[in-house]
């Protein structure tokens, strides 16, 4: 595998490789934003455990990564912290295939409009 800098290059990795990554990732993401919420509650991992109903060990563990919080821990995290996830859903159609949609559509139009008498 090609390495840049000692990194391995993000797109030469196995599909299932990325899926991976992206999984931590937004894992990541969310326990950022479950950590940025505590901080303004002034709530400990403890006491967000204890709400949840689960062990500050595991609480620890999504924290630094080592698990990945599942819908359920992450429905009950909000309860009660008292906010509400909002997940806006980006589309992975590249600016290419964006451009022969709109093609492809002006394409349709085109034919679809009665020919003009000369």
């Amino acid at each position: 595998m090609k390495t840049h800098n000692g990194f391995k290059d993000f797109n030469q990795l196995p599909k299932a490789e990325k899926l991976e990554n992206r999984a931590s990732l937004l894992s990541l993401i969310f326990m950022s934003w479950i950590d940025n919420e505590m901080e303004k509650q002034n709530m400990s991992k403890k006491e967000l455990a204890l709400k949840v109903g689960t062990s500050a060990s595991y609480i620890t563990q999504l924290f630094r990564g080592d698990k990945k919080p599942n819908w359920n821990i992450l429905a009950k995290m909000e309860d009660a912290l008292g906010i509400e996830f909002s997940i806006n859903i980006k589309s992975a159609i590249s600016h290419n295939d964006k451009q022969v949609l709109m093609d492809s559509k002006k394409v349709i139009k085109a034919e679809s409009r009665p020919s003009m008498p000369h």
